[in-house]
């Protein structure tokens, strides 16, 4: 992994830095070309130990550290070149490296995972922003037809089983992958009618129409037509309980008892039932009082609410 030099001098090595998995782990690739990119995070390993780098004030050190191996001290530093600068360039020269500008490429859409060096799409098509033009057969292995340039920096390709996009030191590879069915629980709601409703816990929510009401435990909450009451348990939705059914009288009983116990009348104007839709016995009705013209006031109101 070291370079030597005419008196077997060990040069020390870069590594890039490809993620990280904590502040203390993560994957790097060796670099086996002379060229290194700014802008791009490095870890460098020493054969010896050191004390500070000639150019140390010209980058971004992220972290130093010293380790023991094959009976043999080393040092790392990681790195990163934010600009080019005549040290930089004398000391990698010295060590037979050549810094360049980067290049850079970044997946925005859609949210993918990454699994070892590809990035997994399961869409058709990804989103790219990149600092250089895409080329089909170029810089990217799919033909013309399958890039759609939106504007500057942001171009729309369309994904083949394998996708390779790189230019210099950018590098990024999607494959296509089948949307994977989610391993759940299915969770069973429990679903429960009652007038009131004891309150257990501080797990109970209220909804009506007048919005959502956290329940207090020990409370006794009559249960309102329109209402219902939802429990949780670690967040997720476990009962529902809600109202009886009123009692619904028929049309036809409703109408009888108008008759039976109100008795005010009024004058029958057929035309207040034009744009109505009527049943049966509404019209049945009606025709009665045509004869007499004449309708009971409560009867009237019930049929313009739907009731009869």
């Amino acid at each position: 992994m070291f370079r030597k030099d005419r008196r077997n001098t060990l040069y020390p090595s870069f590594f890039k830095i490809q993620a990280y998995e904590d502040d203390d782990s993560f994957q790097a690739k060796l670099v086996r070309t002379e060229i290194l990119y700014t802008n791009t995070t490095y870890l460098i390993i020493f054969t010896h130990q050191y004390h500070v780098l000639s150019f140390q004030n010209d980058v971004k050190v992220a972290k130093t550290f010293t380790f023991r191996t094959m009976n043999r001290d080393f040092a790392g530093i990681i790195v990163t070149f934010t600009k080019k600068s005549t040290r930089i360039e004398q000391q990698l020269e010295a060590w037979k490296y050549k810094l360049e500008s980067n290049e850079m490429l970044t997946l925005l859409w859609p949210p993918s995972p990454q699994v070892d060096d590809a990035v997994h799409i399961r869409t058709k098509c990804a989103y790219i922003h990149s600092s250089f033009e895409l080329q089909a057969h170029g810089n990217i292995n799919v033909h013309s037809d399958s890039i759609s340039r939106i504007s500057d920096n942001l171009t729309k390709v369309a994904i083949k089983p394998k996708t390779k996009i790189y230019k210099k030191n950018a590098e990024l590879m999607l494959e296509t992958r089948e949307q994977e069915a989610n391993a759940y629980i299915d969770l069973s709601v429990l679903q429960k009618t009652d007038k009131t409703f004891c309150v257990t816990d501080d797990a109970s929510f209220m909804f009506n129409r007048s919005g959502v009401l956290l329940l207090s435990k020990g409370a006794s909450v009559q249960m309102t037509p329109k209402s219902e009451v939802r429990h949780y348990s670690s967040g997720y939705l476990d009962a529902i309980i809600v109202p009886p059914e009123p009692n619904v009288i028929s049309g036809e009983r409703l109408l009888q008892d108008a008759l039976i116990y109100y008795k005010r009348l009024e004058t029958l104007n057929r035309d207040d039932f034009e744009s109505l839709n009527l049943s049966q016995i509404a019209l049945q009705y009606i025709e009665y009082c045509e004869k007499t013209g004449l309708i009971n006031s409560a009867a009237k109101r019930f049929i313009e609410e739907g009731r009869i």
